[in-house]
């Protein structure tokens, strides 16, 4: 049986006017708003992820993998995600590294939470968000990586 989870919690932020709609549709359907939204997901084959160097990310797909250094350090892992989430800043990027790479088996980073990283790493504006969350990106980085990543979009 896998270590990964059954299911993702996705926030959905809707008017009231979508609410109203979505709601009275599931209704009419008789399933619940969940099945309502999954159903409306198309049932496509998604392609194969590929596990990349971090050095190809740039032409890597959503659904690539970046390969990780051999041995990371998964204690100094947590200990920079427990930083983070202290910070209550960057909280998508702790939640994602803390889903994939502490309580998941470990083949790689997702292509998005990589560019996520990268752009923590390095920030386009400079505000106390980033001064607190780029030196915890950096070492998050290095300790994934070897170095920290570029930002790459």
């Amino acid at each position: 049986m896998s270590d990964q989870p059954t299911t993702q919690q996705v926030l959905l932020k809707l008017s009231p006017d979508e609410y109203r709609r979505a709601t009275y549709l599931a209704t009419k359907l008789e399933i619940g708003l969940s099945e309502f939204f999954r159903a409306l997901i198309p049932n496509i084959s998604l392609p194969e992820a590929n596990v990349l160097r971090e050095s190809n990310a740039s032409s890597a797909s959503p659904v690539d993998l970046i390969r990780l250094s051999p041995q990371f350090d998964r204690t100094r892992l947590n200990a920079l995600l427990a930083t983070l989430q202290a910070t209550n800043c960057a909280r998508a990027l702790e939640k994602e590294l803390r889903l994939q790479l502490v309580t998941a088996p470990v083949k790689g980073l997702a292509m998005p939470t990589f560019e996520r990283l990268g752009r923590w790493c390095h920030p386009k504006r400079w505000t106390d968000r980033e001064k607190i969350v780029q030196p915890i990106a950096h070492q998050i980085s290095t300790v994934l990586f070897g170095k920290v990543i570029d930002r790459i979009r």
